[in-house]
C-alpha cells in the first residue's frame, strides 16, 4: 500500500466532508486520513490521534459558539472579553468546522517583536531584553522605549505570539501594529497575577505549621510543676520572668 488508500470515495471521520483528491488528506498516527482542514488544529497532526483531534475540534468549536466578538484590533484580532477568548483573522476561517481556531487568553505565553536590528522579547516571568521604562507607542509600526535620556525608537518587522493551546503549542505572526502589543501585555500580565494568586491559594491551604508554644503555655507548665513540688518558687518566678522578658 502507498501512503494513502487508493479508494479516494471516503470521508473525513472528523467532519465527514468528502476527501476528493489525494492532496487534500492528511494520514494520522492511527493510520487514518482526515481532511487538510481539519489537521489545522495542531501543528503535528500525523502525531495525533483521530480521537484526539476530533476532542481538539470540539472544545474548538464550543469556545467559537460561546464567543461574542466584542472588540477588534484593526482586521488581526478579535476578542470577547467577557469570556477572555480571541481568535486571529490571518489564520483564516476553517471551512470544515465552519469556525476560527479560538484561543483563551490565558493561553498567550509570550511574543517577540521583530526588528530589522533586535528583538525584544515579553513572557510569562518578564521581559528578557527589554527597553527601560517600558514601551510607549510610535507611529504606525513603531514603539519607543521610555524612561531613558534618549529614546529609542525601534520600527517594528513583525510581531510574533507564542500559543500554549489545548491542542498544543503554536507561533503566528500578527504584522508590525503595536495596536497588538497592550492587548498581549495585558493577557501575559493577567496571567502572571492569577498564577500568582493560585500559589498564594495553594500555600493558604497547605497543612499548617505546628506552632511553638506561646509565653502564657509556658508559664502555665511551669506554675503545674511548682504545685506539683517538682521547682521551687525562687526557680519558678525566674522562668517567669525569663518568659515574660524581663
Amino acid at each position: 500500500m502507498g501512503l494513502f488508500s487508493s479508494d479516494l470515495d471516503t470521508f473525513c471521520p472528523i467532519c465527514n466532508n468528502k476527501l476528493k483528491t489525494r492532496s487534500d488528506r492528511v494520514k494520522t498516527k492511527d493510520e487514518t486520513e482526515i481532511c487538510i482542514d481539519c489537521s489545522k488544529i495542531s501543528k503535528i497532526p500525523e502525531m495525533m490521534s483521530v480521537d484526539e483531534l476530533r476532542h481538539f475540534w470540539e472544545v474548538n468549536n464550543a469556545r467559537y459558539n460561546l464567543m461574542r466578538d466584542t472588540k477588534r484590533i484593526k482586521s488581526i484580532i478579535s476578542l470577547d472579553n467577557d469570556n477572555k477568548l480571541f481568535y486571529i483573522h490571518s489564520e483564516g476561517r476553517i471551512n470544515s468546522q465552519k469556525a476560527f481556531l479560538t484561543y483563551a487568553f490565558d493561553e498567550i505565553e509570550e511574543y517577540e517583536v521583530e526588528d530589522t536590528g533586535e528583538s525584544i522579547t515579553k513572557k510569562k516571568g518578564g521581559i528578557k531584553r527589554a527597553v527601560a521604562g517600558g514601551l510607549l507607542f510610535g507611529g504606525a509600526g513603531a514603539i519607543v522605549g521610555a524612561g531613558t535620556s534618549k529614546a529609542n525608537t525601534i520600527q517594528i518587522k513583525n510581531i510574533v505570539v507564542k500559543i500554549n493551546s489545548h491542542a498544543g503549542k503554536r507561533k503566528v505572526s500578527l504584522g508590525n501594529d503595536p495596536a497588538v502589543l497592550d492587548f498581549l501585555d495585558k493577557c501575559i500580565d493577567s496571567n502572571e497575577y492569577l498564577k500568582a494568586q493560585q500559589e498564594r491559594e495553594l500555600l493558604s491551604q497547605a497543612e499548617p505549621q505546628e506552632q511553638l508554644p506561646s509565653a502564657a503555655d509556658e508559664i502555665i507548665k511551669f506554675k503545674k510543676l511548682l504545685d506539683d513540688g517538682i521547682i521551687t518558687q525562687e526557680e519558678f518566678d525566674l522562668k517567669k520572668k525569663q518568659l515574660l522578658g524581663l
